[in-house]
């Protein structure tokens, strides 16, 4: 099979691009005494309250062991808790305390308009609205080729 190097360039570029940015949101988290991991495994918990490790493993891609260390942490911080399922005697749901609520909040907003500030002005607004079109349409497609290929697996 030959290689379209067109279709290569592009997973390099967008690999790259999620790099930089993954690279800015960690100094940015890291001002404010989290990691990017950290803080979406609260922003999930803040989403949809009561996940277990597993539900909450599955939505951050992570395998249980990592979640389970990084819930440890924040439950340690006062960030987090945890309570018995009312089904599942050995499973645990997990909640934002008042303090993880408002840190999450806080850093969401303030994270938001960082990246308003590193977007803006790189590109003209056409350009941004075509891009994200382009992105939107290529999302899509290859969430269904992942779902046929998940579906595939499962047989």
């Amino acid at each position: 099979m030959q290689k379209n190097s067109t279709t290569i360039a592009i997973y390099n570029l967008l690999k790259d691009l999620f790099f930089t940015i993954e690279d800015g949101d960690r100094l940015f988290f890291q001002e404010r005494g989290l990691t990017v991991t950290r803080f979406y495994a609260m922003w999930h918990l803040s989403e949809q309250p009561g996940q277990t490790l597993r539900d909450l493993s599955d939505r951050m891609l992570c395998d249980k062991s990592n979640v389970s260390r990084i819930v440890k942490g924040l439950e340690r911080e006062g960030l987090i808790f945890r309570e018995q399922h009312e089904t599942d005697g050995r499973a645990y749901r997990l909640f934002l305390t008042g303090t993880g609520r408002a840190t999450v909040n806080l850093v969401n907003v303030e994270h938001q308009a960082f990246n308003e500030e590193r977007f803006a002005g790189n590109l003209s607004a056409d350009t941004y609205t075509d891009l994200q079109g382009t992105l939107t349409t290529l999302k899509a497609a290859l969430e269904q080729k992942l779902a046929v290929e998940s579906n595939n697996q499962q047989f």
